[in-house]
């Protein structure tokens, strides 16, 4: 798997607010249509009434001047008609004129919003997370596949999930400044070390405390303010998942021992029982 780090994850965030753009548009692309049907059946309905109209005049129509009021009628229907044509020719023109500024105007204004989204992205963590307030206000639905680190759904993602990233980084954990491991370690695990005692803890990469075996961790157990500032972040992350695999390894380990123990303590039953029966032959034989 090749890794892309923060980049991989703008062109994500920037592929899935262009998905967001198209469905968008297709949605207004489908209520323009739906006006449209609507202007097409009162169209529809103001034609059958004017025929309706017509009908019931030539039934009103005397014997003595009949001729002369059908034509009167039939000039009348044929101005209606062409009336109504010539409205239907401007209102589908200035329907189309409109339609096409509105969409024209809909897709500059989603360029400027994804611009300003994108650059949202390259600022710091405040920023971002008071741009993700009023980005879930206004799309209630669409945060849930946000991968902006301040966002509910990256929080809650586990470290499995960044595991192939981990394989494919050659960034050493020593690579870490001492004052950027002391901190990283005394904010997440909580402990009072000093920068050496923080590196001394980075080479050998094994916590043994009980404290974090069997604990499934997520991203919102980072502090904030982790996200994405230099290049210790991701060794970081990296730091935090091999110690919950070095944990679980270890609690496996430790069960294993516990099931060795136990089988011993079958085995030196069984020796005690195998003698016993021995001494029962023996006073039987006697």
């Amino acid at each position: 798997m090749i890794y892309y780090g923060k980049n991989y994850l703008r062109k994500l965030e920037s592929l899935a607010i262009l998905d967001r753009v198209y469905k968008r548009e297709i949605k207004n692309i489908a209520i323009q249509e739906e006006v449209g049907r609507a202007e097409d059946i009162g169209e529809k309905t103001r034609k059958t009434q004017a025929s309706t109209e017509g009908s019931k005049a030539e039934e009103r129509v005397d014997s003595d001047d009949l001729s002369e009021k059908r034509q009167r009628i039939t000039r009348s229907m044929r101005m209606r008609k062409m009336k109504s044509y010539t409205n239907s020719i401007t209102g589908s023109e200035s329907y189309g004129l409109s339609e096409n500024n509105e969409k024209n105007e809909y897709i500059q204004n989603n360029k400027k919003q994804n611009k300003k989204s994108l650059k949202d992205l390259l600022g710091d963590d405040l920023q971002c997370s008071e741009n993700m307030k009023s980005h879930d206000t206004l799309y209630p639905s669409e945060n849930l596949t946000d991968l902006r680190p301040n966002s509910d759904y990256f929080k809650k993602l586990p470290f499995e999930i960044l595991e192939p990233y981990f394989k494919e980084l050659d960034d050493r954990i020593e690579n870490l400044i001492p004052s950027n491991a002391h901190r990283f370690l005394t904010e997440f695990f909580q402990q009072d070390l000093s920068g050496e005692e923080s590196h001394i803890r980075i080479d050998d990469l094994r916590f043994p405390n009980k404290k974090y075996l069997n604990k499934q961790y997520y991203i919102s157990d980072i502090p904030s303010h982790w996200y994405w500032q230099d290049i210790g972040t991701l060794t970081g992350f990296r730091l935090i998942a091999e110690h919950v695999m070095d944990a679980k390894i270890g609690g496996l380990g430790t069960k294993v021992e516990g099931l060795s123990s136990r089988m011993d303590k079958l085995e030196a039953k069984m020796e005690d029982l195998n003698d016993k029966v021995h001494e029962i032959r023996g006073w039987i034989a006697r």
